[in-house]
């Protein structure tokens, strides 16, 4: 991104997080800032200056209440996007996420989907069992999502040609294996994972008692992901540049849990994005045809239908 587009993505990203944090209050959600957004607003009072995107942590419950809500329910301008809420749309991430529909990014060129600036929205479930149980758990829950994600992941045919010419054999055949094997049940894929996420908000995660907190979709191990619910019993309020955000009561406790001493900045070497723009427009909203032919990507037309 060019100068004059990160101030305007940033801009907006606050725009969006300031919608959310309204619309989620009036609805009477519960949510709270999450992972590097927490120690943002704890360490900087705003966004790690190096980082670029917005993490919210949602109990299952609200979560729930929030997925329910129509578009016509969402605050003008912006839109949800989660998998299955669009029959017509590949989702390629295992949450929801609240997005502007004021400008268009095209996060990976392998999975084309439009979104604008956006807040990722990670449900919190109760569980009660071991770590070993609930890392075994997760990996049976993300196991079709990830056989969906694969079944429409479209790699430039120009990037798999590379792959046989550098004698890449086993990316080229994984990739010759998604389009060949996994694509044809994209849809029986979906419908399972959609299946597991409903037994999911009506059962939770098996065990007896339900006296802690994880998030199955996190990129982080599972044995940082467990947390007493009592870290969310409440919350504290802090500034995110101007605005006035939740973190979970324990935050010191969860953020040492996940990163150590999270309020020592990593080295200057470390201090990166990792997240992809593809293709960024601040000024407009595009079609995904639109954005294709702007940045002048390699996929076959019969993808334009369907991100990281």
């Amino acid at each position: 991104m060019t100068d004059n587009e990160k101030d305007l993505f940033f801009e907006e990203l606050l725009r969006t997080l300031e919608a959310f944090v309204s619309f989620a209050e009036s609805k009477g959600l519960r949510w709270y800032m999450a992972y590097g957004s927490a120690i943002g607003a704890v360490r900087h009072s705003g966004m790690i200056p190096w980082d670029d995107d917005i993490d919210i942590y949602m109990p299952r419950e609200d979560y729930v209440k929030l997925l329910s809500m129509g578009e016509d329910m969402m605050p003008e301008g912006f839109s949800l996007v989660y998998p299955g809420r669009d029959p017509s749309v590949d989702v390629p991430f295992p949450y929801a996420k609240f997005t502007s529909l004021s400008c268009t990014i095209w996060e990976q060129e392998r999975y084309p989907i439009i979104l604008g600036t956006f807040i990722d929205i990670f449900p919190l479930d109760k569980c009660s069992c071991s770590e070993a149980e609930v890392d075994s758990f997760r990996r049976k829950y993300l196991k079709n999502f990830e056989k969906y994600k694969r079944s429409f992941r479209r790699t430039p045919f120009g990037e798999w040609l590379s792959y046989l010419k550098e004698w890449d054999i086993r990316r080229a055949a994984v990739t010759l294996w998604d389009r060949v094997r996994l694509s044809p049940f994209k849809g029986k894929y979906l419908e399972k994972f959609l299946s597991d996420e409903k037994a999911l908000s009506e059962r939770g995660i098996p065990g007896k008692g339900k006296e802690k907190f994880t998030c199955l979709q996190s990129p982080y191990p599972t044995r940082k992901e467990i947390y007493p619910k009592e870290w969310f019993s409440s919350f504290k309020e802090m500034d995110f540049d101007g605005v006035k955000v939740r973190l979970p009561s324990g935050y010191d406790a969860l953020l040492t849990q996940m990163y150590g001493d999270y309020m020592t900045p990593p080295p200057p070497a470390k201090r990166l994005s990792v997240h992809h723009h593809f293709f960024i427009d601040m000024n407009q909203r595009l079609s995904l045809e639109e954005a294709r032919n702007l940045a002048g990507g390699e996929l076959p037309e019969e993808d334009t239908e369907t991100e990281d």
